[in-house]
């Protein structure tokens, strides 16, 4: 796979879309990379990427949790941005 932009300030690739495990636990894992400090990516990780708005969901529950979100580069070069790993889930009955 390879990063897409999804904006200016935002390149995003897909790593793993609502693959299934032996659990009945869907994940979906991005890799992003931007510019913005980490609590805007973060932000947009939660509000853009798929499935979104999890903070409408929270008392449900069988809603997606955040699994993983963490700074992978750390690089702090304004030109290039940092890259980020981000992964939910969701427990389904299917």
């Amino acid at each position: 796979m390879a990063f897409e932009m999804y904006n200016d300030d935002f390149s995003v690739e897909k790593l793993e879309i609502g693959k299934r495990d032996e659990f009945r636990v869907r994940w979906c894992t991005y890799r992003v990379i931007s510019k913005l400090p980490e609590e805007k990516v973060k932000d947009f990780c939660i509000n853009k990427l798929p499935p979104m708005n999890l903070e409408k969901d929270k008392d449900n529950l069988f809603a997606h949790e955040i699994v993983e979100f963490k700074n992978t580069t750390n690089n702090n070069n304004p030109k290039m941005g940092d890259m980020y790993i981000y992964r939910i889930k969701k427990e389904t009955t299917d």
